[in-house]
Formats: structure tokens, sequence, C-alpha cells
């Protein structure tokens, strides 16, 4: 998970860099660099909801047989 974080983390800082060097040198990158960050937003979202998905779960009867002790 923390592989993944960091991943994302790159990932976002070299949007940074390609919106400075692409302004620097008069080339537009803005659209580019939006759409690479919406994915990056939505991989990141989906990850996190696989992520709780596979978070261990307590089973119902163990649940159940804590309440009646």
């Amino acid at each position: 998970m923390d592989d993944i974080a960091a991943f994302i983390a790159k990932a976002r800082a070299e949007i940074s860099t390609l919106k400075r060097i692409s302004s620097a040198h008069g080339f537009d990158a803005a659209r580019l660099a939006d759409h690479l960050e919406r994915v990056i937003d939505q991989e990141e979202q989906r990850f996190k909801r696989e992520a709780a998905n596979d978070a261990p779960t307590i089973p119902v009867e163990k649940l159940n047989s804590a309440n009646d002790e």
C-alpha cells in the first residue's frame, strides 16, 4: 500500500514539473496535466475502495458470541 501511495505522490510531482516546464517553454500542457490529475485521482479512489473491500472483517458469529459474554 505504501508503494502505491509513493507512486501517486511521485506522479503528482511529475505533473507539477510538466506544467512548470511547459509554461516556461511556451507550450500549454495544462489540458494534458489536468487529464493526468483526473486519472490519478480516479485510480487513487479505486485503490482506496479495493483496499477497504480487502480489509479483514470480523465474522458475525464472533460478534454475536462477544455480545453473549
